[in-house]
């Protein structure tokens, strides 16, 4: 019985897999520098956005949504520190009809009447510039300012903080305004903690980005603040739908060690809130 050679097919099936992969190779190397460029690329975005967070991503405000978290006890507060960063490009000195687009507050503004006046809040006024205090029982206001505007298109970190004496306001870790008073919040409204929108009614809307918002039932030290701001790091607990649209309510009976920082300089005593808008 005579036996047929393989040797012939086997030469013609290696001929053309090396004609194949000589056309073959530059087009795949060229595929992988692409998706190399791209990915370095969006590394080189993610980078160029707040590198102070881990995440780049953040809850995006366009004057139509918000973020709403239903009243408790524990967010009620006669002392209180509120903390958020934000970033604003936007020009509130034409076509607004309010001085308050909130970036944070409880208990909002409108009516000068017990239940209905602003507990805490921070908010950028109509010449850009960062505000922040409370109302009192009688509607007093207890307010203070910036020397500064803030609409550059960075992003900063506030916080407010009043320890039944003094209000302070810090920027990216420095107090740059105080203000004493004998004044006491009205702490007795159950409107929601609001994140872009009057509390009380649905104005004031905030444009721009806002993330890592922190509430504590105390007053920060000034060294906290510095801290916070060159550390900035820690795990959210709340993820949003993808296109940043957000205009609901987020429940706030989430155990404590879930809400806090993971962060030796985020001090979790007293943190009653934390809302990072990572997904």
């Amino acid at each position: 019985m005579t036996q047929r050679s393989h040797r012939p097919l086997l030469l013609v099936f290696a001929i053309l897999f090396t004609i194949l992969f000589y056309y073959a190779c530059p087009v795949l190397m060229q595929q992988e520098d692409t998706i190399m460029a791209a990915a370095g690329d969006a590394a080189a975005a993610a980078s160029s956005d707040r590198i102070a967070n881990r995440n780049p991503q953040y809850l995006v405000l366009n004057a139509s949504n918000f973020v709403d978290v239903k009243s408790n006890s524990s967010l009620q507060l006669a002392q209180f520190s509120v903390a958020a960063w934000f970033r604003t490009s936007e020009d509130y000195h034409h076509g607004s009809d309010t001085n308050h687009h909130f970036i944070v507050n409880k208990g909002g503004s409108g009516q000068e009447r017990p239940g209905y006046n602003m507990n805490y809040g921070i908010w950028i006024d109509n010449r850009e510039r960062l505000k922040g205090g409370f109302e009192s029982l009688t509607g007093e206001d207890n307010f203070i300012v910036s020397p500064a505007s803030y609409n550059d298109g960075k992003w900063h970190y506030a916080v407010l903080t009043f320890d039944g004496r003094t209000i302070n306001l810090y920027v990216d870790g420095t107090k740059v305004v105080s203000k004493s008073t004998t004044a006491t919040p009205d702490y007795t409204g159950i409107q929601p903690v609001s994140i872009g929108v009057n509390s009380l009614t649905i104005n004031g809307f905030f444009i721009g980005g806002v993330d890592e918002v922190r509430i504590w039932n105390r007053a920060l030290s000034d060294q906290e603040v510095k801290d916070q701001h060159s550390s900035n790091s820690g795990s959210g607990n709340f993820a949003g739908d993808g296109d940043n649209n957000f205009a609901k309510e987020i429940p706030t009976d989430f155990p404590l060690s879930y809400q806090r920082s993971n962060s030796a300089a985020f001090d979790a005593r007293g943190l009653v809130l934390y809302l990072s808008f990572n997904s």
